[in-house]
């Protein structure tokens, strides 16, 4: 309950409090942003139920505030980061019981400086409105926008098709080149 009561209903009181001055705003000529952290975790299982309950409610929160939305300035989308950099994590990758293959995945993680660029880059795009409703990866946008961590690297995509091929290929196949959203869809056991 915890999990949810801080994550998904604190997103929604959020919305539900912020709409009304947004609307204000953008009645004035000055567009919003909704962004609705979420993670791959709302379409497939990942730690446990409450996670995943809370992170499908959170996808699905940001598809109907962007439909309620739909004639008005406001963009509501929800935004998967991949693994992230917390300080959690930089505890568990420092030590020495943590194994290589474990450490490995970390080192590609991103940081929370990370996500934050996505968001201002998204909010800075005046075509940002195509995207209402539905879930951005916060790597994805990074190549469309343009943007990087602070050391100037690149984490991969969730949906990187390169991490789907051994280590060995890796480097043959392009950053750019990501699952479709719709064979994701397929894939998911929701249907």
């Amino acid at each position: 309950d915890k999990v949810n009561a801080v994550g998904l209903r604190s997103h929604f009181l959020a919305s539900q409090l912020a709409v009304p001055m947004m609307l204000a705003e953008a009645e004035a000529g000055n567009p919003s942003l909704i962004v609705t952290v979420s993670s791959f975790g709302g379409l497939r299982y990942i730690f446990d139920v409450a996670y995943g309950v809370g992170k499908a409610g959170k996808d699905r929160m940001a598809a109907d505030i962007a439909a309620e939305l739909a004639d008005t300035n406001i963009t509501s989308v929800a935004l998967w980061p991949g693994a992230v950099k917390t300080e959690v994590v930089s505890d568990f990758t420092s030590r020495p019981s943590t194994s290589e293959a474990a450490k490995s995945v970390w080192a590609q993680s991103e940081t929370p400086l990370f996500s934050g660029r996505a968001v201002a880059s998204l909010a800075m795009d005046p075509n940002r409105k195509k995207k209402a409703g539905k879930v951005v990866a916060s790597a994805d946008l990074a190549l469309e926008y343009g943007f990087t961590e602070e050391d100037g690297s690149q984490p991969p995509s969730i949906l990187a098709l390169r991490n789907f091929f051994p280590a060995s290929l890796k480097s043959l196949v392009p950053k750019s080149l990501s699952v479709p959203k719709w064979i994701v869809t397929l894939a998911t056991t929701k249907f």
